[in-house]
């Protein structure tokens, strides 16, 4: 954590959303660079010092819950128990990342659209397409990375945070 500039400046951004979250504000992580990897290490933070004793969420009963139940039993299946996708899930984080199932995709997008998750990780696709209830989404990264199959070799290119602005922050309830 404390060699990579990167990794740290990851580490303080969730930091500072799930403090934002605990002042009930709905939280985006937009990752536009590695975000498996960057959920990967989030998920794992939880286990250092710093943030082992968070239990900042539970989910409440009522239809909230059974959507959550619903979700968490979905992405059990689809990802494995052991997957940084349950894990973040468990602690009130909702993931996004490019290659989620589809029905597990829309039941992710249901607990955002209902506050239920008050923080989101998701890849920048998420951020610049979906009109979801932000009231601050964080870009960790101006630039932006994808791969070319064709050229075989991974394509960076500037991040333009306008458009987050433009479709994101605080369109209400879905």
């Amino acid at each position: 954590m404390r060699s990579s500039l990167n990794r740290f400046n990851k580490g303080t951004v969730l930091w500072t959303a799930l403090h934002l979250a605990a002042t009930d504000r709905r939280i985006l992580v937009s990752l536009a660079q590695q975000p498996e990897q960057t959920m990967g290490w989030y998920a794992k933070s939880f286990w250092l010092s710093g943030l082992a004793g968070f239990a900042g969420f539970y989910a409440a009963p009522g239809p909230g819950g059974e959507l959550f139940a619903e979700a968490r039993a979905v992405c059990v299946d689809s990802c494995g128990l052991d997957s940084y996708e349950v894990r973040l899930l468990d602690l009130g984080i909702a993931t996004s990342p490019g290659q989620m199932q589809q029905r597990l995709r829309r039941l992710m997008v249901a607990l955002i659209g209902k506050t239920i998750c008050p923080i989101t990780v998701a890849t920048a696709t998420l951020t610049e397409g979906v009109n979801l209830p932000f009231d601050i989404i964080f870009v960790t990264s101006l630039k932006r990375s994808a791969y070319d199959n064709v050229k075989r070799q991974p394509v960076i290119t500037p991040y333009p945070p306008a458009k987050t602005v433009q479709h994101g922050l605080n369109d209400g309830p879905l």
